[in-house]
């Protein structure tokens, strides 16, 4: 139901939000469910760094670390002071 919706951007917004609410739970692991639905066409790049973002946060919360580096550089170049990505990222590496 939710791929025949209309308003993609709205479609995806909703996924990053419902990601973001699965880490404030405590609960990572359900933040990953419907990560695949972001890589869509044709979604600015606003949208773009928001859902590479949420499952990137959510993949370090549950201490993946090499998804969570991965997920955060997809996006570091385009926008680095993102909610601190770039520190982020230095802390993954470490």
């Amino acid at each position: 139901m939710a791929d025949r919706a209309k308003g993609f951007c709205s479609l995806t917004q909703t996924y990053a939000w419902l990601a973001q609410c699965f880490l404030d739970k405590g609960v990572p692991e359900g933040a990953f469910a419907g990560t695949g639905r972001f890589s869509r066409p044709n979604i600015d790049e606003d949208t773009r760094t928001a859902v590479h973002y949420e499952p990137a946060a959510a993949y370090e919360s549950a201490q993946n670390r090499g998804d969570a580096l991965s997920r955060f550089l997809q996006f570091y170049g385009t926008n680095i002071d993102y909610r601190h990505v770039g520190e982020r990222i230095k802390a993954l590496r470490s």
